[in-house]
């Protein structure tokens, strides 16, 4: 599993993958008035599902090249095949979560650095809405509901690359 965490993560591929991500992520950036605004209209755009599932192409991909590469069964018959299934279902779990949420910070960062947080009048017009962490913004826990919002898309987005790679092994 040390080995799968390494290839997940100190190869080019993670750095590119965050950086698409965080691009898609961005595109949906069309008259954002504050950070907290941004975050809210991304449940709602088209961009939100290719953005998770590219963040699981830092290591979901493995698994393929490791079939055509024959490493696959190598590993196989040096170790135990459970862990390795256990190994590879871990690391393309935790790898996804920590890519997306990873540029969904970056992004929410970048927005607030450009937007800032909402006014008075912005979240007096949220009260009326119903979302997800809401409560942490009338509150004004904005660090919070980043977070909880940007780990609720992580878990997501690495429940998708699972079923992906599931059906990929099919095919």
């Amino acid at each position: 599993m040390k080995i799968d965490f390494k290839r997940a993560f100190l190869n080019w591929k993670c750095i590119i993958v965050i950086l698409v991500v965080y691009g898609l992520l961005q595109y949906n950036n069309i008259e954002n008035t504050n950070v907290i605004s941004w975050i809210y209209r991304v449940f709602s755009v088209q961009f939100i599902i290719i953005s998770m599932a590219v963040a699981s192409a830092t290591y979901a991909t493995s698994i393929i090249d490791e079939r055509n590469h024959k490493y696959k069964m190598l590993m196989i018959v040096r170790g135990n095949p459970v862990s390795y299934i256990l190994s590879k279902i871990v690391v393309i779990f935790i790898s996804t979560i920590i890519t997306f949420f990873v540029a969904f910070c970056l992004a929410a960062f970048v927005n607030y650095i450009r937007y800032g947080l909402p006014d008075a009048d912005t979240l007096n017009s949220l009260r009326d809405s119903r979302g997800a962490y809401l409560e942490m913004v009338y509150d004004q826990k904005f660090i919070g509901y980043v977070v909880a919002c940007a780990l609720q898309l992580s878990f997501f987005a690495g429940v998708m690359s699972l079923i992906g790679v599931m059906i990929s092994l099919f095919f």
